[in-house]
């Protein structure tokens, strides 16, 4: 059903249930339900798949055995890890192919030690992690003493698989330094299997105080020092961490360039409920959701550890420091006493509100809180309508983020703010007043997608000596001469500009006068015309020589494309042609570009009989490539060619019948999706009748096709 994804976001539940019920009495379907824990949780999925014989099947994973004999009386229990699997995983973990200092007498310790996880798999990653940390004999000796202390004492243990590996995940815990034991219980706030972004994480982590200006070295910045962190509690495989490029049909939606690629951390189930457990006993953090629709505050109910459920006015919530709040979807008229209180309110450092169907409830609360709450640090809102011009009493704040809300006007006292570090306004469509330039004390800065301002005056940036992070900047909404003040600037995202020779002039002196940006992306061209930009090629090829550049969009260049030269596009990883009128394919010049892993290339015009031809040894990085309203009928790709490309999109090449032959050699790739091709492609490319396609055998190794 991809391609009714937007008809699908505007059903109701009964609707959706139907539909998928004839989805799977038409269609042969495998669906995957990982992780159901509850018999709730089940009778309400269940619902959604038809009972009696269709061709469909269903595969369902839970810890719980009462729900698995609800969806069927045949259990399959997955068998442990014998001891020589359990060893070898141990030793990729804990050696990491290497085999420094290792020693007889370290094994045996391993081998003692894997023993006791009792082939259980993340018990084994675990303590392998930790010990990856370790690297003399001496100190698995200690870990050793540990472990038998942790498993003698049995503070979780219960006799159950889970509670033998929460024995392990807490010697994890408790191994950890104390610098890193706080931003692990940062990750409480967030839902079960939510994947968490790590920018956004890193700054608010900052902002706490949870990391230390004393390991920051002479060049590093904050953020650099927090990425340590975070990555030291991936190696000791306490968080999963993963990057993701933006989805195709978003390409196909955008006005500008592709999303940069996202870097997202999350925490294992089991490891995120010993996370609530330590949570709870150091009364880190507390967490009111009302999404469960009985009215009660409990610390994450999904939890199969968190049993007690306490009033939401229990006076157990003085003293509270760290505050999440996630509103339900139905509007109780129930206010929340933590931020009501004056004495409760003072205590609180940081706010988290998802606001979601009670935007209206929380605006009278959030005024009042501003009020009596002026020691907060951290405040992130989410779905809200309005902000109060009270916020400006929160004179300490340090982190302040507004996110997914709708069209409102930015209050000016957002001026007093003077303590604040990261102002994160990815919201909605925002009007901003003009006195960012006062907030001296910023570091972050990440203005919105739309955005407008007071009287249309531009806004100032200049006396932003401290910033280093700057997102979305538009010549059209901020003053590009006063950006150029920015010398402490180190990464610009997004920056927007207008094909006029001021602008641009402005914009390469900025960026190449500034020697301390690390990272840039610019998106410059016109929009809605069809005439091309005087001088583009010349330009492109002067922005190609930024070593910093790392993503490029141009719009409606025409000429002689350059040729590559050693020096050019060095940094360059996404480049976007859009409108572009050309002498001659630019593949030559691209192909050669080292480290290009996403190549967005849409209406590019050449002149007729031109090849469009992917030469051998060309794209040695490109991961990713869309190819949109393209004329060419024919498309080579030579043997040697692409060799990591993962991703393919095609979109209104209509001339082109079939895919090059090329293709069958690429064994990464494992997705092409097209959109709007000719009846004739698409025909060569579908099963019809259990029989392929004549050009399904030149992708052997798609796992995902997608024809819409």
């Amino acid at each position: 059903m991809p391609g009714n994804r937007r008809e699908i976001l505007e059903m109701t539940d009964d609707q959706l249930v139907r539909q998928l019920r004839e989805v799977q009495k038409e269609e042969k379907c495998l669906i995957v339900l990982d992780d159901i824990w509850s018999l709730d949780a089940w009778n309400n999925i269940s619902k959604a798949i038809p009972a009696g014989d269709t061709p469909s099947k269903v595969i369902l994973t839970t810890r719980k055995e009462d729900v698995a004999k609800r969806a069927d009386p045949k259990v399959h229990r997955p068998n442990d890890l014998s001891p020589d699997d359990s060893w070898k995983l141990f030793v990729k973990k804990a050696y990491g192919g290497t085999d420094f200092n290792r020693n007889e007498t370290m094994d045996e310790l391993g081998r003692q030690m894997v023993a006791q996880c009792g082939g259980l798999p993340l018990a084994v990653v675990l303590l392998g992690g930790l010990l990856a940390t370790k690297h003399t004999l001496r100190e698995w000796q200690v870990v050793q003493r540990n472990l038998n202390s942790y498993l003698k004492s049995g503070n979780y243990t219960g006799g159950g698989q889970e509670e033998r590996v929460l024995d392990v995940l807490a010697l994890s815990y408790q191994d950890l330094p104390y610098e890193l034991k706080p931003c692990f219980l940062y990750l409480g706030f967030y839902d079960e299997d939510v994947e968490i972004e790590v920018e956004t994480l890193y700054q608010m982590w900052i902002a706490e105080g949870l990391i230390s200006q004393d390991e920051k070295g002479e060049e590093e910045t904050m953020m650099d020092v927090a990425e340590c962190y975070l990555d030291e509690l991936a190696q000791r495989c306490i968080v999963q961490v993963k990057v993701t490029w933006g989805a195709w049909d978003s390409w196909l939606l955008t006005r500008y360039l592709p999303s940069s690629p996202k870097k997202t951390c999350r925490l294992h189930d089991l490891m995120r409920e010993l996370c609530l457990l330590k949570v709870k006993e150091e009364n880190f953090l507390k967490v009111i959701d009302q999404r469960r629709r009985n009215k009660q505050l409990s610390v994450h109910p999904s939890s199969s550890f968190s049993t007690t459920t306490k009033s939401i006015g229990d006076d157990n919530y003085y003293n509270v420091r760290r505050l999440a709040i996630y509103a339900g979807d139905e509007i109780y008229g129930q206010n929340i006493p933590l931020l009501e209180h004056e004495e409760r309110a003072q205590d609180l450092r940081t706010l988290i509100l998802f606001a979601r169907q009670q935007k209206d409830q929380f605006a009278g609360q959030l005024k009042h809180f501003c009020k009596v709450s002026p020691y907060l640090r951290t405040m992130l809102l989410h779905d809200i309508d309005d902000i109060p011009k009270e916020i400006g009493n929160l004179i300490l704040l340090r982190y302040l983020g507004i996110r997914k809300s709708g069209y409102f006007k930015l209050p000016s006292s957002i001026a007093n703010l003077r303590n604040l570090q990261t102002l994160d306004l990815r919201a909605g469509h925002l009007i901003l007043p003009d006195v960012l330039w006062k907030m001296k004390g910023l570091i972050n800065l990440h203005l919105p997608d739309q955005c407008s301002t007071v009287n249309k005056r531009p806004l100032r940036l200049d006396g932003l000596s401290k910033l280093e992070t700057l997102e979305n900047v538009d010549s059209q909404v901020v003053d590009l001469k006063s950006f150029c003040n920015l010398t402490n600037l180190q990464t610009l995202e997004r920056l927007i500009t207008r094909a006029n020779e001021e602008e641009l002039a402005t914009v390469r002196n900025c960026i190449t006068s500034n020697n301390r940006l690390r990272r840039t992306s610019i998106s410059v061209g016109k929009y809605r015309t069809d005439s091309p930009m005087e001088g583009s090629i010349i330009l492109m090829s002067q922005l190609l020589q930024c070593d910093f550049l790392v993503r490029l969009e141009l719009r409606y260049i025409a000429g002689n494309f350059p040729k590559y030269e050693a020096h050019l596009g060095k940094s360059l990883t996404t480049l976007s042609l859009v409108n572009a009128t050309l002498d001659e394919y630019p593949m030559a010049t691209l192909g050669q570009l080292p480290n290009l892993r996403t190549l967005d290339l849409r209406r590019v015009r050449v002149p007729e009989g031109k090849e469009f031809v992917c030469s051998t040894h060309s794209f040695p990085s490109l991961e990713q490539l869309f190819l949109g309203e393209f004329d060419f009928n024919e498309w080579r790709v030579d043997e040697g060619a692409m060799l990591n490309l993962t991703n393919l999109g095609l979109c209104e090449c209509i001339n082109l019948k079939m895919l090059p032959d090329g293709l069958k050699d690429i064994s990464t790739l494992k997705e092409l999706s097209a959109w709007f091709m000719s009846s004739e492609f698409k025909k060569r490319l579908k099963v019809v009748d259990g029989e392929g396609g004549e050009d399904l055998h030149k992708i052997p190794f798609v796992k995902k096709l997608h024809l819409y």
